[in-house]
């Protein structure tokens, strides 16, 4: 968490929920501009194994995959590899990203695209934003801060978490009994 002071109030900040909803508008601002999200190439490819069924899925949407910053290969009848990721993506859990996706896809009929679209995008968010507890420096902490500030919506996560907690200068008065409580 990041916690910091401004005109007599506390701001308690969840930097993996602040980078998260960051990450989020700047991947619907390139879908709607129809821009391809920039990858970043792997040094050494992920290989990921799935169903047949699941493969049947991830070959259909591959082209939506590119555009979401995953490049991705069939390999074999049950294999994937991975060859570029979203260029953002810090710590990503390819697996568990990548079940996300198809589970969104396989929910398609109830889905509009928007939907589905807005789905992977929340799933790509969070999975390649800061994870909770990692320490940032200060300018990686003020970078963070400038950028969520500049967000549409910049108190809550795209899953309708809370980002920011806020504590007036009272309710540490009250809780140090420097006033009666109201």
């Amino acid at each position: 968490y990041i916690v910091f002071e401004k005109n007599n109030e506390v701001h308690i900040i969840d930097q993996h929920a602040a980078d998260e909803r960051i990450h989020f508008e700047r991947i619907q601002k390139d879908m709607s501009e129809k821009k391809m999200i920039t990858r970043q190439d792997l040094l050494l490819p992920i290989t990921l194994e799935y169903s047949q069924d699941e493969i049947a899925i991830i070959t259909e949407h591959i082209e939506d995959l590119l555009q979401f910053g995953l490049d991705i290969d069939i390999f074999g009848k049950k294999s994937i590899k991975i060859n570029a990721i979203p260029h953002f993506a810090r710590e990503i859990h390819y697996k568990d990203l990548l079940n996300e996706i198809i589970s969104t896809y396989k929910e398609r009929e109830e889905l509009s695209i928007d939907k589905i679209q807005e789905s992977i995008a929340a799933s790509l968010a969070c999975h390649g934003s800061i994870r909770a507890g990692k320490h940032l420096t200060d300018s990686e902490i003020q970078k963070l801060i400038k950028d969520l500030f500049d967000c549409d919506l910049p108190y809550s996560c795209p899953h309708g978490r809370p980002i920011i907690w806020t504590l007036q200068r009272k309710d540490f008065e009250k809780k140090f009994e420097r006033i009666k409580p109201s």
